[in-house]
C-alpha cells in the first residue's frame, strides 16, 4: 500500500507543485514570448526587410498579421507551460528557455554561408560534420537551463527571466531600428508601382506584336520536348526558327534587361542595380519604346518587377500596364505560411535545413493587390480560365515572361497546373521539364488559335525566345531558342535558319520591323543577318578566389566566352574552360 501511495505522490509531483498558477504564468511568460517573438514576429519581418530589393512590399504591411500570429503562438506556449505545475512546469520552462536561446544563436551566429540560393543544388553531404557540431551546440544550450534548475532553483528563476528578456530586447532593438529606418525611407520614397493584369488577355483590335519569353529554354530542351511530344510545334509552320542563336548572358539578369533596352552591362564599373535602372533611360531604350508609342502600340509587360528594374518607377512611362500601387492590399495566407516556414529555416538546426524548399516568388506575392501581377504563373492560370478578347487599343505590344525550362516544374503537357505548392524540384526530373515545356507551347498554340478565330493572326508579329539557354543541366546547351513570325509571313513548314544571331542584337530590330518600320537603327533584323561566321560573346557568372568576394553572392566575376562560328563552340569553350575573367562590381544573384 505504501508503494502505491509513493507512486501516486511521485506522479502528483510531476504535475502539482507549490508554485501557484499566477506565479507559473509569470515564470513562463518571457520564455514563451521569446520563442514566439523570434519565430513568428522578428523572423518574418526581418526576412522581408533584408529581402527588400527582391520583394515589392514592406515589412510594415505585414506587421499587424505577424503580431497576431505571434500573440496566438505566445498564448498557446504560455498556457502549455503554465497549466501543469511541479516538475513538468519546470521542465517546460527550462526547455522554452533553451530553445529560445538556441534559436537566437542559430540565426545570429551558427548558420554557415550557403552562397546565393538561386535554385542550384546545395551539396548537403559536405555539411555533415558541421551538422553534427551544430547539433552538439544545440544540445549543450538546451541542457544548461535544466542543469541550473537541478543545482539552484533561485538562480534558475533569475536565469530564465533575464536571458529571455535579453533575447527579446536585442531583437526588438534591432527590428525597431530597421523598421524606423524603413518608415523614414517609405515616407521619402516615390510612389510605388505594380504590373496590372487587367489587359493581360485583351489584344489590340488591329495589329499585335506578341513576345513569349520562356526562361532557360535551349535548343536541346526543345529537341527533347519534341522527342516526347512530337506535335507540340504543329501550329508553328509559319515561324522561322533560328537554331544557332546566342545570348550575351547566361542568366536572366542582366540578359532580360539587355534584351529589352539594348543596353549592355559594364560589370566592372557599374553596380547591377544602377544598370537595371539606367538602362531604361538610354537613347537606345527610349527611342525603341517611343517608336512603338508613335506607331500606336499599347505596351504591356508581364513579369516580376525586381528582374526588370530595382526602381519600378523608371518603367512608368515605358509600359502602359504599370500602375500606382496605392494602399489597397490583402495578405495571402499561403504565402504567409511560406514566409513563416522560411523563418523556421533560418532558426532551425542545420540538420533540418535540407528539408526546406522555398522560392522567392512563393513569398513575393504575400501582399496582394487588386489586378496586380505578383506570380510568374499568372499567364498559365488565366489562359486556363479565360479567353482572348479585344481591348480599347487598335494596336498592342505584349511581353510575357514564362517559366519555360526553369525550375520548378509545375505544369503538364496540356498546360494544366499539377502543383500549386512546391515539389522536390532539386531532384531534377527532366521528363517533367519536357512536359512543362510542352505545356507552355500548348498554351501558346491556344493563344494562336484564338488569334486566328478573331481574324488577328495574319497581321500579328510573334516572337518566341528564351533569355538564355539551359544553365541547370551539366550537359547543358547554352544557346537560347529564337522563333519569329513576321506579320503576313506564311509557309507550309517551319523554316530552320542557322544564321549566327545574338538575340540581344536582333530583338528590338525585329520588333520594329513588325510595326512596318526599318529596324536597323535598333540592331540587325534576324532575317538580314549575314551568312558568314560572326564573332559572338556570351557571359556567365563565376567564382574566382583571385578577386575580392562580393557580399551576399557566391559569384564575384564574369566569365566571358568569345567564339567565331557555330554555337557548338560555346559548349566546347565552356567545357574546356576557355574564357576571359572580368571582375564584377556587384552581382544580382
Amino acid at each position: 500500500m505504501s508503494a502505491q501511495v509513493s507512486t501516486i505522490k511521485n506522479l502528483k509531483g510531476l504535475f502539482i507543485g507549490r508554485r501557484s498558477f499566477p506565479k507559473r504564468l509569470l515564470l513562463a511568460f518571457l520564455p514563451s514570448l521569446a520563442i514566439s517573438f523570434t519565430l513568428f514576429f522578428f523572423g518574418p519581418l526581418d526576412l522581408v526587410y533584408v529581402s527588400g530589393n527582391n520583394l515589392s512590399y514592406s515589412p510594415l504591411q505585414i506587421l499587424p498579421v505577424t503580431a497576431g500570429i505571434m500573440a496566438a503562438a505566445f498564448a498557446f506556449l504560455l498556457l502549455a507551460a503554465s497549466v501543469p505545475g511541479g516538475k513538468v512546469h519546470a521542465f517546460l520552462v527550462s526547455m522554452y528557455t533553451g530553445i529560445a536561446a538556441a534559436l537566437y544563436f542559430q540565426g545570429a551566429l551558427l548558420n554557415p554561408d550557403f552562397g546565393s540560393m538561386d535554385g542550384n543544388t546545395v551539396n548537403w553531404p559536405s555539411f555533415s560534420t558541421m551538422m553534427l557540431i551544430n547539433l552538439a551546440v544545440w544540445l549543450a544550450i538546451l541542457l544548461i537551463p535544466h542543469l541550473l534548475h537541478y543545482f539552484s532553483n533561485r538562480y534558475w528563476r533569475f536565469f530564465v527571466m533575464v536571458l529571455s528578456a535579453a533575447l527579446i530586447l536585442m531583437q526588438a532593438v534591432s527590428l525597431g531600428t530597421k523598421l524606423g529606418g524603413r518608415i523614414k525611407a517609405d515616407r521619402a520614397a516615390p510612389e510605388k508601382y505594380h504590373i496590372s493584369l487587367e489587359n493581360m488577355l485583351r489584344v489590340g483590335k488591329q495589329k499585335n506584336i506578341i513576345v513569349f519569353l520562356l526562361d532557360t529554354v535551349s535548343n536541346q530542351d526543345l529537341s527533347d520536348m519534341l522527342d516526347k511530344h512530337p506535335d507540340s510545334l504543329s501550329l508553328f509552320h509559319d515561324f522561322t526558327r533560328y537554331d544557332n542563336a546566342n545570348s550575351h548572358y547566361m542568366y536572366t539578369v542582366p540578359s532580360l534587361v539587355n534584351l529589352l533596352t539594348g543596353q549592355e552591362w559594364d560589370c566592372e564599373n557599374v553596380h547591377i542595380s544602377d544598370y537595371m535602372n539606367s538602362a531604361w533611360q538610354t537613347e537606345q531604350s527610349t527611342s525603341f519604346f517611343e517608336k512603338l508609342a508613335e506607331k500606336g502600340y499599347e505596351r504591356n509587360i508581364y513579369m516580376l518587377l525586381p528582374e526588370a528594374a530595382k526602381d519600378p518607377a523608371v518603367l512608368k512611362d515605358v509600359f502602359s500596364n504599370l500602375k500606382p500601387s496605392g494602399s489597397n492590399y490583402s495578405i495571402d495566407k499561403g504565402a504567409l505560411v511560406k514566409l513563416i516556414k522560411l523563418s523556421f529555416y533560418r532558426y532551425f538546426p542545420l540538420m533540418m535545413k535540407p528539408f526546406f524548399v522555398i522560392y522567392t516568388s512563393d513569398i513575393g506575392n504575400l501582399v496582394k493587390r487588386p489586378d496586380a501581377m505578383e506570380n510568374e504563373w499568372d499567364f498559365v492560370m488565366r489562359m486556363n480560365e479565360s479567353s482572348l478578347s479585344t481591348g480599347n487599343s487598335d494596336n498592342a505590344f505584349f511581353f510575357y515572361y514564362l517559366q519555360g525550362s526553369h525550375l520548378p516544374y509545375r505544369m503538364d503537357e496540356r498546360g494544366r497546373m499539377i502543383s500549386s505548392d512546391l515539389a522536390p524540384e532539386f531532384n531534377t526530373n527532366y521528363s517533367e521539364m519536357e512536359d512543362q515545356l510542352a505545356g507552355f507551347f500548348y498554351l501558346i498554340s491556344e493563344y494562336i488559335r484564338q488569334l486566328k478565330g478573331m481574324g488577328l493572326y495574319d497581321q500579328a508579329g510573334i516572337i518566341i525566345l528564351a533569355d538564355h539557354g539551359n544553365n541547370i543541366r551539366k550537359d547543358a546547351d547554352r544557346q537560347p531558342i529564337y522563333l519569329t513570325k513576321m506579320p503576313g509571313e506564311k509557309h507550309d513548314a517551319m523554316i530552320l535558319d542557322p544564321a549566327q544571331i545574338t538575340i540581344q542584337d536582333c530583338f528590338q530590330a525585329d520588333v520594329i520591323e513588325m510595326t512596318g518600320e526599318d529596324g536597323q537603327k535598333w540592331g540587325i533584323p534576324s532575317k538580314q543577318f549575314p551568312d558568314e561566321p560572326v564573332e559572338r560573346w556570351s557571359c556567365a557568372y563565376g567564382k574566382d578566389d583571385s578577386f575580392p568576394a562580393l557580399s551576399g553572392s557566391r559569384y564575384n566575376v564574369i566569365r566571358e566566352y568569345r567564339y567565331t562560328g557555330d554555337g557548338g563552340l560555346l559548349t566546347d569553350y565552356w567545357n574546356w574552360g576557355r574564357f576571359e575573367t572580368v571582375p564584377m562590381l556587384s552581382c544580382y544573384y
